[in-house]
């Protein structure tokens, strides 16, 4: 990995290829829910568990439209 500084800014670039066993791996199951279906999450985590467990791993987006306010922290 390299690590180089533009404006100010620190910038991390991937150097080589990646391995070609992670080529062939499959591709997580994405799971994107209504409103309503996510009012209990673990209830709908349970809801796909059967089909997302034989993949060992899957991303559930939320219905959450993302913050248009941009955060401020302290200076």
């Amino acid at each position: 990995m390299n690590v180089r500084k533009e404006e100010g800014e620190t910038q991390v670039a991937m150097v080589g290829e990646v391995f070609p066993w992670l080529k062939s791996l499959p591709v997580a199951l994405e799971y994107r829910s209504s409103a309503p279906e996510f009012q209990d999450p673990i209830g709908y985590i349970f809801k796909i568990e059967k089909e997302a467990s034989k993949y060992g791993i899957c991303k559930i987006i939320p219905p959450i439209p993302p913050s248009l306010r941009k955060p401020q922290f302290p200076t």
